[in-house]
């Protein structure tokens, strides 16, 4: 084990910070604010920027971000002293800790691969 993450962690932690992107939205919608969204996860910002990506957080996310250009979304580098973000890291640490049920959709590269695993094994 060399201490990085497995590529289904990676896979869920992008979910996961999608997910957090698109409840940030929701929430800048409902005050009727002008907000900038800042995230350390490039991996979900890219999604979201594609125009061929088919995770479907990220199309609502883009959807939402379309119709209400009061809101954007921005890049920080992670564990630099940004306040929020620090925040946001602590409470994620906090998430993984205590248990959080989230129905994170996974990716169809990966029911790709699990269903052509399932048909050469049997």
């Amino acid at each position: 084990m060399n201490g990085w993450p497995s590529f289904n962690q990676r896979i869920a932690y992008c979910q996961a910070d999608l997910l957090a992107i698109h409840e940030d939205i929701i929430w800048a919608i409902e005050q009727n604010v002008v907000c900038n969204i800042w995230s350390d996860s490039m991996s979900s910002l890219l999604a979201i920027k594609s125009l061929k990506t088919t995770n479907k957080t990220a199309k609502t996310v883009q959807t939402l971000l379309s119709q209400h250009p009061n809101i954007t979304t921005n890049w920080t580098k992670a564990h630099s002293g940004h306040l929020g973000n620090e925040k946001a890291d602590h409470l994620a640490k906090r998430v993984t800790i205590e248990g959080t049920a989230f129905n994170l959709q996974k990716p169809i590269s990966f029911l790709k691969k699990t269903l052509t695993q399932l048909f050469l094994a049997s």
